[in-house]
């Protein structure tokens, strides 16, 4: 939970624009070691949330963080916002919809466009606010574990 919370400040500051320098930058500016700024930025690259920069300065290199264009919400099989079809919902929303009535695909779908951290931050506060029925929290949980293990199986067969 501490890590999430870590990688949202973080995220928060390259919205802010802190990232436009390099992760240097970026590290002085959250005020933390450059090697888990470093690692948490690629996390967020990863998830598609930030865009990374390389720019050539002699024999040094810059990476320059800047957040992600806003892509469009992942098509999802089942409408879950019937009473709102042409308003559409914000993205947590949506996250908490798919949640709540959960179906393997559509969850893949929120991991992929939303980001594997965002979807498990939202599932765990759904949790920790009771907003999430029993049921629907133990089957969302255990498809949230497969597509972590999926992806993570994934990244070592690169």
């Amino acid at each position: 939970m501490r890590r999430a919370r870590k990688l949202e400040e973080l995220f928060r500051l390259i919205l802010a624009g802190a990232g436009g320098e390099g992760i240097y930058a970026l590290a002085a500016a959250a005020g933390r070691p450059y090697r888990r700024v470093h690692d948490q930025v690629r996390r967020l690259a990863a998830a598609g949330r930030v865009r990374l920069e390389t720019e050539r300065h002699g024999s040094r290199i810059r990476i320059r963080v800047a957040a992600a264009q806003p892509s469009a919400p992942p098509a999802l099989q089942l409408n879950r916002a019937w009473s709102r079809p042409s308003g559409g919902v914000d993205a947590q929303t949506a996250i908490a919809l798919v949640l709540a009535r959960p179906t393997f695909d559509d969850l893949l779908g929120c991991c992929i466009g939303y980001g594997m951290d965002r979807v498990r931050a939202i599932f765990e506060m759904g949790i920790a606010t009771m907003q999430l029925d029993p049921k629907a929290a133990a089957e969302s949980g255990r498809m949230l574990s497969n597509i972590e293990i999926g992806q993570a199986r994934a990244s070592r067969a690169h």
